[in-house]
């Protein structure tokens, strides 16, 4: 079973590591907005609640639909209150995107600072390597938008390949947790290496940040992710899935 103060500790540093536009408090949930296709920072965590169960789902309906959002809940294994996956299901929602959180203690030897350039902002080749080629400008904006918002520690690692951007990932300091996000190898590149040094690029700063714990999200079926994590010592510390309101 999940420990629910991990659980707790994570999602809020979760929230200074990739920060939402907006955030509103709804009887101990909090709703995030920021427009976009990221549902990560356009969900409902629900953490801790108090109040009546269907009048709370309602006024969070009608907050997302005023901004434009599809309703959406980040249901892990510790939300609350208890039956509110089963209230979503019952409603018709549907489940989106089963992921997983994993941790692992932050190694405290050095990482091969050969292989990547360690870098304090997003530049252009960072960005090139975290975005797919055929996104459209929009979804790079949307990226670039949450980057930019983040006032945590943090740091980007970037592997290229002659001159050219192929893996690159974030690390984001809150305390004694790291939290390792948008990691991505360019299609070209995956299998040789590269996601690895970046990831070992991450956690060494991040050791020498003071960091302890690092964590990550993952869906759970992307298996040359998670065979990439396992090695760095990642195991599953709880679950979540998303239900999202179907339109109209």
């Amino acid at each position: 079973m999940a420990d629910p103060a991990l659980v707790r500790r994570i999602e809020r540093a979760a929230l200074w590591a990739w920060p939402p536009r907006e955030v509103r408090h709804l009887g101990g949930w909090l709703l995030r907005a920021s427009g976009g296709l990221i549902r990560r920072t356009n969900s409902v965590q629900p953490l801790a609640f108090e109040g009546a169960l269907e009048p709370a789902v309602a006024e969070a309906v009608r907050w997302y639909e005023s901004r434009g959002i599809q309703p959406c809940f980040q249901i892990a294994d510790t939300a609350q209150p208890p039956g509110l996956d089963a209230a979503l299901e019952k409603a018709g929602w549907v489940v989106l995107t089963p992921s997983l959180v994993m941790t692992a203690p932050v190694p405290a030897e050095a990482a091969d600072r050969h292989a990547t350039e360690l870098l304090h902002r997003p530049a252009q080749s960072v960005m090139n390597a975290l975005c797919e080629p055929h996104w459209q400008d929009s979804q790079r904006r949307e990226r670039m938008d949450i980057l930019s918002r983040i006032r945590r520690p943090h740091r980007f690692a970037l592997a290229s390949v002659d001159g050219e951007p192929a893996a690159a990932g974030l690390v984001v300091v809150e305390e004694d947790l790291a939290g390792i996000l948008a990691m991505r190898t360019q299609s070209r590149f995956q299998g040789t290496g590269l996601g690895r040094a970046a990831l070992a690029r991450l956690l060494g700063w991040a050791a020498e940040e003071g960091a302890k714990s690092a964590w990550l999200q993952v869906e759970e079926d992307n298996l040359p992710a998670l065979a990439l994590y396992r090695r760095f010592g990642f195991e599953t510390a709880y679950r979540y899935h998303y239900r999202v309101r179907p339109a109209g």
